[in-house]
């Protein structure tokens, strides 16, 4: 349902503002999301991995971690608001200033984006606390309020029939706003009042450091597709059809991370080969299966891009099918790609996501001036592809691993 809210959410935005302008929109949310997850998805993760495992039935010590990344987040968030003034500017002439028959994007835009994300890295903290407890009921509550909230405001917009790009970011800015706000009002009081020894935080950024950089390769490969068709100055209307691709495809990423926010506390109690032979195998094939009944979907690609976003946006339909391909393929490779997380083997996500975004970006800086947008879109669909199979690999080379020290160990 929050999926589906955020989904509309974005179509109300497209079909509203027309390829030109959703073009403008498309960039500053890609932006957004660039800064959303230079840090804050991955420090999640691995305080979910870490606090996950000090959550029993009969005695809670994960406090400490949440305090811990706290801090954290609080100086990262200082140093997005610091960058997003410094950086405007730069990013202005970089990605938006060419000959357009719409209104130009001011500079303030810019800093709004870096706020938004911001917001999202703090909003973070609060749904690390819901994952890591498995308590999925108000972490999906607080998905579907930021998704439906969004909804409500861009809705009121059209009705008083804003055309702005900008004040469109400023609902999506406000949305997770109020959310977090209500989120962390229902956190335990004393979440933040325990003392944190050096010892945990050493600990800590040991692993989370591999899942950090991990998270950096991981958000730019996603964005790096409009951030580079801004950069080439491709026409805004064909970047307002790979725009509304991109939403469409995203149906498909936000699958792939609800099963990986579900898969991952269950992951982070792996010990032994038998039970991550039996965790990969429990969900393998229903990731897999998933997939394939959404392929389908490939083949009506057309006739979904005219029926949700209208004849305005019909080039978006090869688009669409092409990246929806790579996200499937995502889809997939999901399992392996949570239990190498959970196992605490991050460095080798880091380095598979590290030659996805090098990959994407030597072939798109190639591809773009020749190809445009289509040959953006077939990019990163093989790229992404080859390295879900890739992860694949790796996981069950980690499970060999894991065996050979079970059989080497004293008393084995």
């Amino acid at each position: 349902m929050a999926a589906g809210a955020a989904f509309l959410a974005n179509v109300l935005v497209a079909r509203q503002l027309g390829p030109a302008r959703y073009s403008q929109f498309a960039i500053l949310f890609s932006i957004m999301t660039v800064v959303t997850g230079l840090s804050g998805p991955a420090l999640d993760a691995s305080l979910v991995r870490f606090a996950a495992r000090y959550i029993l039935p009969d005695r809670d010590d994960s406090a400490v971690y949440f305090k811990l990344v706290f801090y954290v987040k609080c100086c990262i968030g200082v140093l997005i608001l610091i960058a997003g003034v410094l950086l405007a500017k730069p990013l202005l002439h970089l990605l938006f200033e060419r000959d357009s028959a719409v209104a130009r994007v001011p500079a303030y835009a810019v800093v709004l984006a870096f706020f938004g994300g911001a917001v999202m890295t703090m909003w973070g903290l609060a749904q690390s606390y819901y994952q890591s407890h498995q308590r999925f009921a108000k972490y999906a509550g607080f998905e579907l309020m930021n998704s439906v909230l969004r909804v409500v405001l861009v809705l009121i917009l059209l009705l008083v029939h804003v055309n702005s790009a900008i004040i469109m970011l400023c609902a999506y800015v406000a949305a997770p706003l109020v959310v977090a706000h209500v989120a962390w009002l229902l956190l335990p009081r004393g979440l933040l009042r325990v003392r944190v020894t050096p010892g945990v935080g050493i600990e800590f950024v040991h692993f989370a450091k591999w899942v950090v950089l991990a998270g950096l390769f991981t958000t730019v490969a996603q964005r790096l597709d409009i951030l580079l068709l801004g950069y080439f100055k491709v026409p805004e209307v064909q970047v307002g059809y790979y725009g509304a691709a991109v939403v469409l495809a995203l149906l498909g990423d936000l699958v792939v991370l609800t099963l990986f926010h579900v898969m991952l506390p269950k992951a982070s109690q792996i010990r032994t080969a038998v039970e991550m032979m039996e965790f990969l195998r429990q969900f393998r094939w229903p990731s897999i299966l998933a997939g394939l009944a959404a392929a389908p979907i490939i083949v009506f690609a057309g006739l979904v891009v005219r029926m949700t976003f209208g004849q305005a946006y019909a080039e978006t339909g090869r688009l669409f099918a092409i990246l929806f391909a790579g996200a499937l393929a995502s889809l997939a490779c999901t399992p392996p790609v949570t239990a190498v997380y959970a196992l605490g083997r991050s460095h080798l996500i880091a380095v598979l996501e590290g030659i996805r975004l090098a990959a994407s970006f030597a072939i798109g800086v190639w591809v773009v001036p020749r190809f445009g947008v289509l040959g953006m879109a077939w990019t990163v669909s093989l790229v992404r592809g080859t390295i879900g199979a890739v992860t694949y690999v790796v996981a069950y080379w980690e499970l060999r691993r894991i065996r050979r020290l079970e059989r080497t160990a004293p008393g084995a």
